[in-house]
């Protein structure tokens, strides 16, 4: 009788333990959404003798975090299909060019979601996609 109540007793301790592992183990990190803009400007580069010229798409993107800002993937489109992609630097800057002039169109740059975690490992940041305003070229 007494090694069953033993038993028993042992057998609740871990069912315990196990549960509090699961308990703790299962609490959900803690994320963060971070709001960013991007910017989209074009320059036709005029071309020289015969050649077709050539585009330069540049901007910026911003955010309250500066690591949404860094190594952030913009994708530039033209009528809603991509041209081109570019990355940005430690300032936030990226910069596209073409060999060929940039054609008419609406043109936008999208920067595309990123997730980081802070140091501690204990948030999750979420930089959340943006486009930018629309650019009418000519």
């Amino acid at each position: 009788m007494k090694r069953r109540l033993v038993a028993i007793v042992a057998l609740i301790a871990c069912f315990a333990i196990g549960a509090a592992t699961f308990a703790i183990a299962a609490k959900p990190k803690k994320k963060k959404h971070v709001s960013s803009s991007v910017t989209l400007t074009i320059t036709a580069v005029p071309p020289p003798y015969n050649q077709a010229g050539a585009g330069q798409y540049q901007g910026n993107v911003t955010s309250r975090r500066h690591r949404c800002e860094v190594d952030r993937t913009v994708a530039i489109r033209r009528n809603g299909a991509t041209i081109g992609n570019s990355h940005t630097d430690e300032n936030g800057h990226y910069a596209f060019a073409t060999v060929a002039a940039p054609e008419p169109g609406t043109y936008t740059a999208k920067a595309k979601k990123k997730s980081f975690k802070n140091k501690k490992h204990t948030k999750t940041f979420l930089c959340k996609p943006a486009v930018s305003n629309p650019v009418n070229f000519p």
